[in-house]
């Protein structure tokens, strides 16, 4: 997971986000992040299960970028952990993955305010979802093979 959401070794995916950070958010974080709190986990299982998994891909994400812009979180949304957030953008009849979405949202863009250039901006729930299922796909599709291959 490090690895597919940080980069290689020489470019950090996320600009700014470097592995020891990443670490750092994803452990701090982890009950939040991996669903044991929250709907979803990271790990990609079943195909059926890969919508709810990719809201905790984005918790993950905008965890990472609410830890790096915390000044800005905790002044503008006097808030101090990305689950207050979370649970801030929740009302009745709101459902999960909408409330998801509003929180990541307002954490792009007070980072979007924050930036001096286009490398820092956090990427949008679009390019996310692009990006999460093709992931997921593949790490299926390499455990299935592992599987026909007599591998585990």
């Amino acid at each position: 997971m490090l690895y597919i959401c940080s980069g290689c070794d020489h470019i950090s995916y996320f600009a700014g986000i470097g592995k020891a950070m990443f670490c750092n958010v994803f452990f701090q974080h982890a009950s939040f992040i991996t669903g044991s709190e929250m709907p979803g986990e990271l790990s990609f299982t079943t195909v059926d299960a890969i919508k709810e998994n990719c809201l905790s891909f984005l918790r993950l994400i905008g965890t990472l970028y609410f830890k790096k812009h915390f000044s800005a979180m905790v002044s503008l949304r006097e808030t101090e952990t990305p689950q207050q957030l979370l649970n801030s953008k929740g009302s009745l009849g709101t459902d999960i993955a909408k409330q998801h979405e509003i929180w990541y949202d307002d954490i792009r863009s007070i980072v979007s305010d924050r930036i001096t250039s286009e490398e820092d901006r956090m990427p949008s729930r679009t390019s996310m979802s692009i990006r999460v299922p093709i992931h997921s796909t593949h790490i299926l599709f390499s455990h299935h093979q592992n599987k026909v291959d007599g591998k585990s």
